[in-house]
């Protein structure tokens, strides 16, 4: 009988064990259920990485937005598909084969500015590779024919900037009248040839507003005139201080200057901050300046506006949904305003 109710009492002790067990693992479940959801994933291109500090941080104050973590991705779309994010800042018009079984929600407008080293812009001495001093009136406005000219390499083509108007290069266009001038025979030296800067394709929004406006192949221009970032860079503003931070390159606003020209872009966003920090300036295109003409970004006739979105998959959980919400709310809207961007709609 003592046997058996010893027995007994280790029966019950496992059974009060076990019991034990349910009861925490029920514990450990509701806990689980009722705590915060895992951070959604946000790959984001170079050029859009502030706006999404920015978003983060808001996440980190407003209990509004969820919780987020913010990834630099060159694939960001076909992440998205293949769910390892759960969202994607786009600063393009994504393709009809990009957008399938994707949602898009415009969040801001922006624009691509095309940017010029201050003395190109206003003017001064260009004085490089042994060729006579030339004064110049300042470069501040290019044509969208100009533009194509110059992000394009078709024939292997350059431009080079002589004095208050541009010319071919003769030795990277032996078809050029130039080439046989003899009242320009020093023009046939070697001189600069200037490639506007390239980022990595996929990791800069704007590069792929170029080109696609252009109407050109940015993979191919790209691949030909080979990539000149630093991989190092990855943000938008890193790269415009390294391209345009050397002020050896710049004596005095209107020096002398040892190059023909510094040509590159960025977005508006950056461009409201950059010129207090880089010598740099931005030009008009077809006598539009995005920067003081915002019209001309809403209605498009600015050749490089752009519209800022966020993807997500058709099936998105609740948490991504409410981000998407958020950014279009008026707190979303000033939180993009705040960041360097036009709201979706335009304020009176």
């Amino acid at each position: 009988m003592a046997l058996n109710s010893g027995k007994m009492r280790v029966k019950f002790k496992l059974i009060l064990i076990f019991l034990a067990a349910i009861d925490i693992l029920l514990f450990l479940n509701g806990c689980s259920s009722g705590s915060q959801d895992p951070p959604i994933k946000v790959a984001v291109p170079g050029d859009l990485y502030y706006l999404g500090a920015m978003i983060n941080n808001a996440s980190l104050t407003d209990a509004e937005v969820p919780s987020l973590q913010i990834n630099f991705s060159e694939n960001a779309i076909n992440k998205l598909k293949d769910a390892k994010v759960d969202a994607v800042l786009l600063g393009r018009e994504p393709t009809a084969d990009e957008f399938k079984g994707l949602n898009e929600s415009e969040i801001a407008l922006d624009a691509v500015c095309i940017v010029m080293d201050e003395n190109s812009y206003s003017g001064g001495q260009y004085n490089g590779n042994g060729h006579p001093t030339v004064k110049t009136d300042g470069l501040r406005n290019l044509t969208v024919p100009e533009l194509t000219d110059l992000f394009s390499t078709p024939t292997g083509t350059a431009w080079a900037w002589n004095g208050n108007y541009y010319v071919r290069n003769p030795l990277m266009d032996p078809n050029s009248w130039l080439y046989s001038n003899p009242d320009l025979e020093w023009i046939q030296q070697p001189a600069n040839v200037l490639h506007p800067f390239n980022f990595p394709v996929g990791e800069f929004d704007t590069q792929s507003v170029i080109y696609q406006d252009l109407g050109l192949n940015e993979k191919e221009e790209v691949t030909h005139n080979g990539s000149y970032l630093d991989p190092k860079l990855h943000l938008e503003q890193e790269v415009i201080s390294f391209q345009y931070g050397n002020q050896s390159y710049y004596p005095s606003r209107n020096g002398t200057q040892d190059f023909e020209f510094e040509l590159g872009f960025a977005s508006r966003a950056v461009m409201t901050i950059a010129p207090s920090h880089v010598p740099v300036s931005v030009l008009s295109i077809n006598e539009i300046n995005p920067m003081t003409d915002t019209k001309s970004i809403y209605d498009g006739t600015y050749k490089f506006s752009r519209k800022i979105y966020l993807l997500t998959r058709q099936n998105s959980t609740s948490s991504v949904v409410k981000l998407a919400d958020f950014l279009q709310s008026p707190a979303g809207q000033k939180l993009v305003t705040n960041a360097g961007y036009l709201p979706i709609i335009p304020s009176n």
